[in-house]
C-alpha cells in the first residue's frame, strides 16, 4: 500500500522498505538498516557505539548524565562536561522520521513526560548495555547458528529547551531512557525498540529472594539469633479481611511497615489512626478502605497481598494513638519495637522522598515514567563503554529523608530483612546481602548458591556496620554502641520527649550483646568510656517539647543534637584505664556499678571481664617497675600521680551518708575522685561549623595543663558565657588515657615537660576529666577534657564524694 508524505508529497510503497525518494524513512542506501533514519544508522551496530574510540563519538564525561547526586551539581549546564561538541538535530526531523525506531522511541518518551513544552534540538550520545560481553567471533561466523540478541540498554541524550523569556538562555537537560533492543545478530542489524517497562516489580522474585534468605543464610537471618517476644497487646492489619486483629496465639510471619508519619498522606480524610475510641469499629471486617487510609498503608497491604502475606504491623494503626496512655499499653508497645521488628519476616520501607507517594512499583501504584537518570552508573574504561551499573542503595537510599528520622534509625537497624522502596528502584537488604530488585534474578541465585555452596557470591556481602559482625563484637564490644549513638543522635525528631523511646529497640538489643544493664541509654558495663561524648551540632529544627523529666545530664539523652564519640574513645591506639568506682542511685536503693575492668599496659587483653581490678593495677606497676628504662619517666610519673591507679583503689567504697544523699536524687552517680577548682580560658576556635570552642584548663599560675574538648554549646549554656579569664570551674577526674602512635606500635610513654603539658598531652599519658558545675552537694556535667597527670598533681587535688547529676 502505497503512503504519502504529508510534509513533501512524496510517495513510498512502504516505509519498511528501502526507497532513496522517501523523505519520512530518508534511507540513501539499500544495505542500510530501513527501520532506521540517516541518522541513526551508525545506531544499528552496538558493538560499535560501546566499543569504538573516543574520535568517533564525542568524548564527554558520563557523569553527566548521572543523577544530582552522584554529581553534586544542579546547573542545567554541568560543569563535568561539554555537551556543545555533541551533534544536535532539530527536534522536528525526529518528530517526521516516524519509522525510524530511534527517533520514534525518543520523541514517545519526551511526549509522556511533558506534553506542555517543545524542545528545539536533540543530540545522541550513548547506548549503555547490560553487562555487556564482546560477541564470540566463532559463533558470528556460522549463519546456522542463531546469534540474536535482546538486551536491556540506557540510551543516553541531551535535549535543548528554549528560554524562558527574550534575554533568557536555552535550557540543556542530559536524558536517559531505558530501553529493550533486539538484534537480529550479535548487536547487528536492530531489529525492535521498545521502552523497558518497569513500572511494577515483580513479586514472585521477591518472594523467592525472601525463600532463598529463609533457607540458606542460616543464623546470619535467622530470628532464633535473639531470644525476644512479642509484646503483649500486639495487634496487626488483616490484609485480606481489611481490619486491625488481636492474634488470639502466636504470630511468626507477617510485614513490618516502616516509613515517615509525616509524609503519609497529605489528605485529612485519609488520615486515620488507632484510638481507643474507633478500636472497635476498626476491627470490624472492611473497615479499612482505600479512602481511608494513609496512600503508603494501602500500598503496603497490597504489597502483602501480592506477596501472598496476610498480616502487616503499621505503628498509626496497631497501636492506640491517644494522647493519654493511662494503663501504659502505648509504652508497653514502644518498648516492645525491638521484637516487633526483629521477628518480622520483612520491613517494607517507603524511602521514596515526598508526601502521600506511597510505595511507587507496587501493583496498586505504578512508577512515573521519567527520562531523568533513575540512579543507574554508567561505567567507562577510557574512551570504551562498559554498560550501565545497577543503583547502589547507598545512594538512593542514604539521603532519603525516611533515613534521616530518628524513629527510623532503630527500624532501619533491628529489621532482619528490608524492601527498600525508592521513587524509581527498589531494594532487598538483609544481613548477608543488598540487592536492587532490576538485578534479581531467580535463575541467577541458583546458580550461584550451586557454584559457591550455601553462601553464593552473586549477592555483594551487606552486613550492616551498626551490628557488627560476632568476630568485631568479641574483639571491640563497645564499639558498635559509640558507632549506635553517632548515628541515631544526628538524625531528627519531632518531639524532644522521645529521644530515649526511639532508642529503645536498638539499645536493648546492644545491652543484651554487652550483657549489661541501660542507665539512661548508656551502657552500665562500659560506663566510664560511654561518659566520654561531645555535642557536635544544634538540636533539629521545627522540634517540640521538652526532654523527659529526669535524665541527668552525664547523659547524652539529656539534650538533643549531634552526639560524638571521638577518635580518643574509638581509636584502638588509644587504650583507657578506670581510675573511679561508680555508684547509681534509682531512688530507692544505691548500688554499685560493675563495670569491665580495663587498664593500659603491654598485654593484648586489656578489657577483661574475668581480671579484678586489683589484678590489673599491680600488674601495670610490676610491668613499669621490671622495664625500667624507656618506661622509667612513665613510672616515676604515675607513682607519685596524686590520682594514681594505687591510690584510686584506697577511695573504692562510698560512705553510708553518701548514699543517703543519693537516694534524694534518682539517676545519681556517686564515686569518690580528686577534684580542683581552676580557670578556664578560651584558647582558640574549633575548625567546627557549630562553633565550638577549646577551653585551655589552666593552673593557678595561669600555665595550661589541659583542654577541653570542643563541644557544640546553645547561648544559654553556662561555659558559652566565659569571657574573662579568671573563670574558674570544678574538675573532676574520670580515668586515664594512653594516647599510642598510629603505626600500632606497643606503648612508648613521653615525658611531659611542664611547658608543653597541654599540647604534649594528646600523644602520651593523659587523665580523663569533666567540667562540673556545683550546686550544693550535687554536680552537673558541662564539658569533658583532658590534663596531664604531671600538672594535676601540681595544683594539689583534694579527694571528695561526687554526685553527678
Amino acid at each position: 500500500m502505497e503512503k504519502d508524505d504529508p510534509v513533501t508529497g512524496h510517495i513510498c510503497k512502504t516505509c519498511d522498505e528501502v526507497d532513496t525518494q522517501c523523505t519520512i524513512c530518508h534511507n540513501s542506501d539499500p544495505r542500510d538498516n530501513p527501520k532506521l533514519c540517516e541518522h541513526c544508522q551508525g545506531w544499528d551496530d552496538l558493538t560499535h557505539i560501546t566499543f569504538c574510540a573516543g574520535d568517533v563519538l564525542p568524548d564527554v564525561d558520563p557523569s553527566v548524565f548521572e543523577p544530582p547526586e552522584f554529581t553534586q551539581n544542579s546547573s542545567p549546564y554541568p560543569a563535568s562536561g561539554d555537551l556543545s561538541q555533541l551533534s544536535f538535530r532539530a527536534f522536528k526531523t525526529l518528530e517526521q522520521a516516524r519509522n525510524c525506531l530511534i527517533c520514534r522511541i525518543i520523541v514517545s518518551g519526551l511526549r509522556q513526560c511533558d506534553s506542555t513544552r517543545e524542545p528545539t534540538s536533540v543530540a545522541l550520545w550513548r547506548l549503555w548495555p547490560e553487562n555487556w560481553h564482546s560477541p564470540e567471533p566463532s559463533k558470528r561466523q556460522h549463519k546456522d547458528v542463531d546469534c540474536s540478541w535482546t538486551g536491556k540498554c540506557l540510551l543516553t541524550f541531551c535535549v535543548v529547551y528554549p528560554g524562558d523569556g527574550e534575554d533568557s538562555k536555552p535550557a540543556m537537560k542530559p536524558c536517559l531512557v531505558e530501553l529493550i533492543l533486539s538484534y537480529s545478530s550479535w548487536g547487528h542489524g536492530l531489529e525492535n525498540v521498545q521502552f523497558w517497562d518497569r513500572r511494577f516489580l515483580d513479586p514472585e522474585n521477591i518472594k523467592f529472594w525472601l525463600s532463598h534468605c529463609q533457607k540458606h543464610h542460616g543464623q546470619m537471618c535467622d530470628k532464633t539469633m535473639f531470644s525476644t517476644k512479642l509484646p503483649s497487646g500486639f495487634r496487626v492489619i488483616d490484609v485480606v479481611d481489611e481490619c486491625v486483629m488481636e492474634p488470639r496465639g502466636e504470630i511468626d510471619d507477617y510485614v513490618a511497615l516502616s516509613y515517615e508519619w509525616r509524609a503519609a498522606t497529605s489528605d485529612p480524610r485519609r488520615d486515620l489512626m488507632l484510638s481507643r475510641k474507633n478500636w472497635t469499629a476498626l476491627a470490624t471486617s472492611g473497615a479499612l478502605t482505600q479512602g481511608r487510609l494513609p496512600e503508603v498503608i494501602y500500598d503496603a497491604m497490597q504489597f502483602c497481598r501480592d506477596l501472598g502475606q496476610r498480616y502487616l504491623w503499621v505503628d498509626r494503626m496497631c497501636i492506640f494513638q491517644d494522647e493519654d496512655d493511662e494503663d501504659g499499653s502505648r509504652q508497653v508497645q514502644i518498648e516492645g519495637m525491638d521484637a516487633i521488628y526483629w521477628l518480622a519476616t520483612v520491613t517494607v520501607v517507603a524511602s521514596a522522598d515526598g508526601v502521600g507517594v506511597g510505595l511507587p512499583g507496587v501493583s496498586s501504584r505504578p512508577r512515573p515514567f521519567s527520562v531523568s537518570n533513575a540512579g543507574w552508573g554508567l561505567s567507562m574504561d577510557g574512551p570504551h563503554c562498559i554498560g550501565y551499573q545497577k543503583p547502589l542503595v547507598s545512594d538512593a537510599i542514604n539521603p532519603s529523608s525516611w533515613n534521616t528520622r530518628g524513629w527510623t534509625f532503630q527500624e532501619r537497624w533491628i529489621s532482619r530483612r528490608h524492601i527498600f522502596f525508592g521513587r524509581c528502584h527498589t531494594y532487598l537488604s538483609c544481613f548477608y546481602c543488598i540487592e536492587c530488585e532490576t538485578s534479581l534474578r531467580r535463575q541467577d541465585i541458583i546458580k550461584a548458591r550451586e557454584a559457591n555452596g550455601e553462601f553464593g557470591a552473586f549477592f555483594a556481602r551487606g552486613v550492616r556496620i551498626a551490628k557488627g559482625s560476632e568476630e568485631q563484637a568479641r574483639w571491640d564490644p563497645l564499639g558498635q554502641y559509640l558507632e549506635a549513638v553517632n548515628e541515631y543522635t544526628g538524625r531528627s525528631l519531632g518531639q524532644a520527649s522521645d529521644v530515649l523511646n526511639a532508642f529503645i529497640g536498638v539499645n536493648k538489643f546492644l545491652i543484651t550483646k554487652l550483657q549489661t544493664r541501660s542507665l539512661f541509654g548508656l551502657p552500665a558495663k562500659y560506663l566510664f568510656r560511654s561518659l566520654l561524648w561531645t555535642r557536635r551540632g544544634p538540636p533539629p529544627a521545627n522540634l517540640q517539647g521538652h526532654i523527659p523529666t529526669g535524665v541527668p545530664s552525664w547523659s547524652w539523652a539529656a539534650g538533643l543534637g549531634p552526639v560524638e564519640y571521638g577518635w580518643w574513645t574509638q581509636n584502638f591506639y588509644t587504650k583507657v584505664g578506670n581510675l573511679v568506682r561508680f555508684w547509681y542511685s534509682d531512688g530507692q536503693t544505691v548500688s554499685e556499678v560493675v563495670e569491665a575492668t580495663s587498664w593500659f599496659d603491654m598485654f593484648k587483653d586489656n578489657v577483661r571481664d574475668d581480671l579484678s581490678h586489683e589484678f590489673l593495677m599491680e600488674r601495670f606497676r610490676t610491668n613499669l617497675d621490671l622495664n625500667g628504662g624507656t618506661y622509667a619517666p612513665a613510672s616515676a610519673m604515675w607513682h607519685h600521680c596524686s590520682h594514681s591507679p594505687w591510690e584510686s583503689l584506697r577511695h573504692h567504697e562510698v560512705s553510708e551518708i553518701a548514699i543517703d544523699i543519693a537516694k534524694r536524687a534518682p539517676g545519681c552517680l556517686v564515686f569518690n575522685t580528686t577534684t580542683a577548682y581552676l580557670g578556664l580560658r578560651m584558647s582558640v576556635t574549633a575548625s567546627l561549623s557549630t562553633g565550638g570552642i577549646i577551653f585551655d584548663i589552666v593552673d593557678q599560675d595561669g600555665n595550661a595543663i589541659g583542654n577541653v574538648m570542643p563541644e557544640f554549646r546553645p547561648g544559654d549554656h553556662k561555659l558559652s558565657t566565659i569571657h574573662h579569664p579568671s573563670s574558674r570551674y570544678h574538675i573532676i577526674v574520670l580515668g586515664a588515657c594512653n594516647r599510642g602512635k598510629d603505626s600500632g606500635q606497643d606503648w612508648e610513654p613521653e615525658v611531659v615537660h611542664e611547658s608543653q603539658e597541654a599540647y604534649r598531652v594528646r600523644n602520651a599519658c593523659g587523665l580523663y576529666v569533666m567540667v562540673v558545675d556545683r550546686n550544693g552537694h550535687f554536680s552537673s556535667r558541662l564539658g569533658i577534657g583532658v590534663v596531664a597527670p604531671v600538672g594535676w598533681t601540681r595544683v594539689k587535688p583534694v579527694w571528695e564524694t561526687i554526685f553527678l547529676v
